[in-house]
């Protein structure tokens, strides 16, 4: 049932008519644990691969691209597959980001038209509006169901859900690339100044403070994983310009020590591993040593890639968006890789 009280952005919305969410049936659980398997690769779809891999509240998992085709979602035991809102099917539309709660209730924001959209799924039906906002809302933080956060990469603007809307917040003068954080009392927002350098700022629930970042970093700031207040990861876009880690008091600028070049496609961190995706393989940081892990073999001769990580937390499991095959060389699929570590007695 759509739950009025959520609402959008925005005050004007529309009701977007499209069938219910429907499983689809996911590769079978195997004994894996400890390495890198197929979780689902989507045959029956046009589109190529995932560009946007979502954790939420509740653990589930979002996957899609920037045309929300498909919508897949992980809610702990299958793979959901989503409708696409019905006013996704022109070429004036298009998702730049997407979170919240579950597989029930989240959010996609991007253009619709030239004008910055929202569209938000109940668990039966698409509602959608203008987000209210001048220019494309582009990254998105949910805490809890009524502490949900979404910024604009291009302006200085952010907004913030607390249980009955959402409402414009102040923010300090960053333009927000990427978020982390563990609760909306600590919120860290990263971006870049006037000259290029990365800047990072705190909300701890009053005021915004903002910490100095090394000078020997000179990445961007483009990809982050939180693995508790004290323990934050800050990635650029590719992996020789290292990595920034919070260490509870200041930032440390710190190197992927035997890691080739590449660019950084996704992060992610689960139970005592810190995992980032350079496009066709992993890399995995444990007990501050680094080492690289292949892709799990697929059903296509020209390998696959990954474009996103989020983590299910509710059993430390790491999921990875991206494609089966490569665009350069033939056909593709839509794909998804899974990991969770080996436990030990």
């Amino acid at each position: 049932m759509k739950r009025a009280h959520r609402g959008l952005l925005a005050a004007s919305a529309g009701l977007i008519a499209c069938s219910a969410a429907i499983a689809a049936p996911a590769t079978a659980w195997a004994d894996d644990a400890g390495e890198w398997t197929v979780a689902d690769v989507d045959t029956q779809t046009s589109a190529q691969r995932y560009e946007y891999t979502a954790p939420t509240v509740s653990g589930d998992v979002l996957f899609t691209n920037s045309d929300a085709d498909p919508i897949r979602c992980w809610n702990g035991e299958e793979f959901l597959r989503i409708p696409t809102p019905s006013d996704l099917g022109d070429d004036n539309r298009s998702v730049y980001t997407l979170g919240g709660v579950s597989c029930s209730d989240f959010y996609q924001l991007g253009r619709r038209n030239g004008v910055p959209w929202t569209w938000y799924w109940d668990g039966g039906s698409w509602t959608g509006g203008a987000s209210g906002s001048r220019y494309t809302l582009d990254s998105f933080e949910a805490f809890a169901a009524d502490d949900m956060w979404a910024f604009s990469s291009i302006a200085s603007e952010g907004f913030h859900y607390d249980g009955t809307g959402w409402r414009r917040v102040t923010l300090p003068p960053i333009d927000v690339e990427v978020t982390a954080g563990t609760s909306g009392d600590d919120l860290w927002v990263f971006g870049d100044d006037d000259d290029y350098d990365a800047v990072a700022y705190r909300w701890n629930g009053t005021r915004w403070t903002q910490t100095p970042v090394p000078a020997s970093y000179t990445g961007f700031a483009s990809q982050t994983a939180t693995a508790s207040a004290d323990e934050v990861y800050l990635f650029d876009s590719v992996t020789k310009s290292g990595y920034l880690r919070w260490d509870g008091a200041v930032w440390r600028h710190e190197r992927m020590t035997g890691i080739p070049d590449g660019y950084v496609h996704g992060v992610a961190h689960a139970g005592d591993e810190l995992w980032v995706s350079t496009y066709s393989e992993f890399n995995r940081l444990v007990d501050g040593e680094w080492s690289e892990v292949p892709l799990p073999e697929v059903d296509n001769p020209t390998g696959g890639t990954v474009s996103d990580m989020a983590v299910d937390h509710r059993t430390d499991t790491v999921f990875a968006g991206g494609s089966s095959g490569y665009p350069e060389v033939g056909h593709r699929d839509p794909g998804i890789f899974r990991y969770r570590a080996a436990t030990t007695d």
